[in-house]
């Protein structure tokens, strides 16, 4: 769940770069 969480975090951050 927290990875899961993590994950999704990054791949936003990604998203926003």
């Amino acid at each position: 769940d927290k990875v899961f969480r993590l994950n999704l975090s990054n791949i936003s951050h990604s998203n926003c770069e």
